[in-house]
């Protein structure tokens, strides 16, 4: 004796299936996003990256190394910070015939 086969619905919708694949442009501006909020954090452990350091002998790391590495590293990430800010597009605003009339009628009076 076999169980008997379950009951199916006639009238059941297929499931709603979504593409595998994004966009390129819509994947590579969600990628950046990602890099952008991780940003903060891979200052935060290059910055403290100098605390591990040993100098000659086991004794501390040289002042003047260590400033010259946390400059570089903030010259870095401001670097860093610009490119992914003009790929994304941020801080960009839109220019229209109708926004600089507007701003033309401000100034006006």
């Amino acid at each position: 004796m076999s169980a008997p086969e379950p009951a199916k619905k006639p009238n059941a919708a297929p499931p709603v299936t979504r593409p595998v694949f994004l966009a390129r442009a819509t994947y590579r501006q969600r990628r950046m996003r990602d890099a952008a909020a991780l940003l903060p954090i891979l200052g935060a452990l290059l910055f403290a990256l100098p605390l591990l350091w040993l100098g000659q002998n086991g004794g501390e790391a040289r002042t003047s190394h260590v400033m010259i590495y946390v400059f570089a590293v903030w010259a870095g990430l401001v670097m860093l910070s610009a490119v992914i800010t003009r790929i994304l597009g941020i801080g960009a605003a839109p220019q229209s015939a109708s926004d600089d009339a507007g701003a033309a009628d401000t100034r006006r009076g």
